[in-house]
Formats: C-alpha cells, structure tokens, sequence
C-alpha cells in the first residue's frame, strides 16, 4: 500500500503505510533526503507558511519534523507540530547535528 502526500510545491512523498514521512523547511532539503531514499515533503513559501491542508495531506503518517538551526526554523517545527498533531497518527521534531562538526567518539 502506497500513499502519496503532496506538497503544496507539487513535491510527493510517496511512502508505504507506516514509513516516516520528513517534513524539512525547503525544496533543497526534501530533495537531499527524496535522494537517499526517504519519503519527505516541505511546504511552499518557507518558514511560517504551514496549512491545515498539509496537515490533512498526512492523515495517518508518521511525521518526522526536521528543524532548521534558527529561531525561524525551530518556531516553523513548533508550529507545523501542533497543526499536525491529532491528523498524524505520530509527530516527532528532530534537529539534526552539523555536518561539519566531528561527533564525540570518532576521529
């Protein structure tokens, strides 16, 4: 069973019942994870242009939202979480670690 949930920026995330759907701030970041396999979407307009159509886009989906590292992006996160919230059968909000930067532990 596949489902789609469209973006309002025509972008489909296209996943089988139960795979996280990725919701990141732009089309750049969708299309970096869209490229490694992961079923993800954005909004159209950027930070604090959520809609309850989007929310109901993903009815039932297991939402990951990835938090861009400013006050914007972690405010957009918020808010996309509490519109989606009750329409996702889970929500979670995730701030990935910098790339750029070495993780304890490793050389």
């Amino acid at each position: 069973n596949t489902d789609a949930r469209r973006s309002s920026s025509g972008r489909s995330a296209r996943c089988a019942s139960g795979t996280p759907v990725f919701i990141a701030e732009g089309e750049k970041d969708v299309g970096a994870l869209v490229e490694r396999g992961f079923a993800a979407t954005c909004n159209a307009g950027g930070a604090g242009k959520w809609t309850l159509d989007y929310s109901n886009a993903l009815a039932g989906a297991s939402v990951v939202i990835i938090a861009d590292k400013d006050t914007s992006g972690r405010a957009h996160a918020a808010n996309v979480a509490v519109k989606v919230h009750g329409i996702a059968a889970s929500v979670k909000v995730i701030e990935l670690p910098d790339a750029t930067k070495p993780r304890a532990g490793s050389p």
